[in-house]
């Protein structure tokens, strides 16, 4: 692919070709960006359900697992009353699905306005078309009429190529973030099983004394 071969693209494309060359761009910067996140903060839930049952103090954490900032947070605020303890576990999962789901929304909003870019190249050129077919002496042949619409044609293909693999991409992520939070709230609920097992058999203690 040359140069030259990238100006008559865009001679083609029209006025819309930048911005849908710059859409494109944009949206494969944040497909990069997005896939190395999820790729860092991948679930480990082995790992992180093993961690319940070794010391606190042991190596080989998951730092960047969401289910181990959940964990790390319920330790933290273990002495806490169960709402209060709630809602600080809460704001940790929140403040990682809004980190994960900002840039899919921009992508989300990107492929909804490819189309819209090509469509009004469409349109744009549609009456370039005409205004220059109108003003041509000549008697209007199909072949003249087909040239100028099938070029202007061009920019809508153009945003729907753009938008289709972003739609599937945009639902990708969101699944991978749906599957993030109902593994965030099963790992909580294990939590407090667990806490209440713990309750239960220390107040048997007391009172077996």
């Amino acid at each position: 692919m040359n140069l030259n071969f990238i100006n008559e693209a865009l001679a083609k494309l029209g006025l819309m070709g930048i911005p849908l060359v710059l859409t494109s761009v944009v949206a494969v910067a944040i497909c990069i960006e997005r896939m190395v996140f999820f790729w860092r903060h991948r679930l480990r839930s082995r790992t992180v359900y093993q961690s319940l049952r070794e010391p606190r103090g042991s190596t080989g954490r998951p730092t960047n697992s969401p289910l181990w900032h959940l964990l790390t947070a319920y330790r933290e605020h273990g002495s806490l009353p169960e709402e209060k303890r709630r809602r600080c576990c809460e704001a940790v999962v929140l403040g990682w699905s809004h980190r994960a789901r900002a840039p899919v929304r921009q992508l989300s909003v990107l492929a909804q306005v490819a189309p819209l870019l090509g469509l009004t190249g469409t349109v744009l050129g549609l009456v370039e078309a005409f205004q220059v077919l109108e003003k041509s002496e000549k008697t209007a042949s199909p072949s003249l009429l087909a040239g100028g619409i099938w070029e202007a044609l061009l920019t809508t293909v153009a945003g729907m190529l753009i938008a289709i693999p972003l739609i599937i991409i945009v639902r990708i992520f969101n699944s991978r973030i749906d599957r993030t939070l109902v593994a965030a709230r099963q790992l909580f609920s294990q939590l407090e099983k667990e806490e209440a097992a713990a309750a239960a058999e220390t107040k048997h203690e007391c009172l077996s004394r």
